[in-house]
């Protein structure tokens, strides 16, 4: 093919991505390294000859097709990739209604943003959906159903969001270097009514305000081992038909409930009677006291069945309390007396009490 002026040396236009061929005298067609623009991002020459744009080729994604007769064999062509110049029309705003993968941002035409949906702009890349922005303002990620079930998250154009995981955790929240508010919570006036905190310990949760005060920061249940003892000696040679014992900690609130039934023992305890075992001892504070409720009883002597008991502070023991009035008042402040338990007795006792742990 003629040409005219001087000869360009290969390396003329480095400075861009440049595709080189050879004509074989048959093919008109040949496979871009990245898709451009449109045929004005890109310059073609063939054997120095600079070919005007959609006259003498054209471009779809990243096929070059050179119209009319085949390069002959050969032959040299360059594609240089170019920003290429924007048409006049598009100087305010580019057009890709109805385009499917309408403005490409990767050499293998794979990754795109497209409006081929009406009012909808839709995301990819390698080929696959990832986002999408629908006309009510709904965005969509790594989804294409608004469907609440469906694996992927969903931001509503009111404020709501879902994250939606299949089988794991939907959602995380980290915050670094330091402890404090992750999350925090506001009422429809602006004012701050709640947070969720992280801690050296845990994560805690302020509720209905946002002092220290507001901070529920431990949830937990779990099992103990409660005995039948005496406070000035504990029985030897055990056995329970039922011993257990349970607990749920809110807080610093501890309940707990203890079912006991005795089977016999090779001596029995001496002194007051009290119920060891605690999962957590009791705050020491004065305040901090605590009553325990007897809900069923039977084996005691009538003298020293216990009728109710109390957590002392500092402990993790429930001193058992009797009705023996000497002085004609009806009081249940008399300790049971453990030395007259015969060792087949059963207890059912509740209490709740407030610890540090």
């Amino acid at each position: 093919m003629s040409y005219i002026g001087q000869g360009l040396p290969a390396d003329v236009f480095s400075g861009f991505t440049t595709d080189a061929f050879t004509g074989d005298g048959s093919a008109t067609t040949f496979t871009l390294s990245k898709a451009p623009f449109s045929e004005d991002g890109l310059i073609v020459v063939i054997n120095n000859v600079i070919q005007r744009p959609t006259t003498n080729f054209t471009v779809s994604g990243t096929t070059l097709t050179i119209v009319g007769t085949a390069v002959a064999s050969g032959d040299v062509i360059y594609a240089i990739h170019t920003s290429g110049a924007v048409p006049s029309t598009l100087a305010s705003k580019v057009d890709v209604n109805g385009l499917s993968d309408g403005v490409i941002l990767d050499a293998d035409g794979d990754t795109t943003i497209s409006a081929d949906t009406d009012d909808q702009i839709d995301f990819k890349t390698g080929g696959t959906d990832r986002m999408h922005v629908a006309s009510d303002g709904d965005v969509l990620i790594s989804k294409t159903s608004n469907a609440y079930q469906t694996t992927g998250h969903e931001f509503l154009d009111g404020g709501r969001a879902f994250h939606t995981a299949d089988g794991g955790k939907a959602l995380s929240l980290v915050r670094n270097s330091s402890n404090g508010a992750i999350m925090d919570f506001y009422n429809s006036s602006g004012s701050e009514v709640g947070s969720i905190e992280t801690a050296a310990s845990g994560i805690g949760i302020k509720l209905g305000g946002t002092a220290s005060a507001n901070l529920l920061d431990d949830y937990e249940e779990g099992t103990f081992t409660p005995s039948f003892s005496g406070a000035s000696g504990a029985p030897s040679g055990v056995n329970y038909n039922y011993r257990t014992g349970s607990y749920t900690k809110i807080g610093r609130l501890v309940t707990c409930h203890i079912y006991m039934a005795l089977t016999s023992w090779s001596s029995g305890p001496s002194g007051d009677m009290v119920v060891t075992g605690l999962p957590f001892t009791c705050r020491n504070n004065a305040d901090s006291y605590a009553g325990a409720t007897v809900g069923y009883c039977d084996g005691f002597t009538s003298s020293d069945a216990p009728q109710t008991g109390y957590v002392p502070i500092n402990n993790t023991k429930i001193n058992m309390q009797t009705n023996q009035s000497s002085d004609g008042r009806d009081d249940l402040r008399t300790p049971a007396n453990s030395g007259n338990m015969s060792g087949d007795e059963t207890i059912i006792i509740s209490t709740s009490y407030h610890t540090d742990a």
